[in-house]
């Protein structure tokens, strides 16, 4: 079976939109090769520079997933490759009650920031109904730290101006990503950890 011939529209960014292959869930082009399924940024820098390492990502200077320039690819570690996502703003990562997985306002977390002053994490979460693990972790900084002032756990989080969507990243991005600000709740304790 002969594979699609890869064909691509240059945008005004230089970037090699593709427009043969029908992109995947994350955007990105994939096709199939030797009963492989590749994305065909991956598979293109493959081409060029042979075999990619165990654990290595291709990666995209431009940050459009559906570019397939070979000038606009790079390896990462899967490291890199996050920290350059949130470098670049594109991470984005629901924090407080905008995770759909917290089942605790900010108001039930300052009670229970309050509670911790005279009762233990076993009477904590007896009196609430909610796991000891989720009071230790609240406790300990691991969940809901910008409230409970463990800023060295926590990673400097972002908001946009319009409030709908937020990314963290391991370090301050200075300038801050355009259209975003520092979360509110992080501005003390940014201050808090630079002194």
């Amino acid at each position: 079976m002969r594979t699609r011939p890869i064909t691509f529209e240059v945008n005004e960014n230089g970037c090699h939109i593709c427009t043969s292959h029908v992109p995947n869930t994350g955007g990105y082009p994939t096709l199939m090769k030797s009963g492989k399924k590749w994305t065909i940024a991956r598979y293109i820098y493959s081409q060029l520079h042979g075999q990619i390492p165990e654990g290595m990502f291709v990666c995209h200077t431009c940050d459009n997933p559906g570019c397939i320039n070979p000038n606009h690819l790079f390896l990462g570690t899967p490291k890199e490759n996050s920290h350059d996502m949130s470098k670049k703003g594109r991470v984005v990562k629901k924090f407080g009650e905008r995770n759909g997985y917290n089942i605790l306002t900010e108001k039930q977390v300052l009670e229970i920031i309050e509670d911790l002053k005279t009762m233990n994490c076993s009477e904590v979460g007896r009196k609430r109904d909610i796991p000891i693990r989720t009071v230790n972790d609240i406790k300990n900084g691991k969940k809901w730290g910008w409230l409970t002032g463990h800023g060295i756990l926590v990673p400097y989080t972002y908001v946009s101006k319009d409030g709908k969507r937020g990314f963290t990243s391991p370090t301050k991005l200075d300038p801050c990503p355009e259209g975003y600000e520092l979360h509110p709740a992080m501005r003390k304790e940014v201050k808090h950890n630079e002194l």
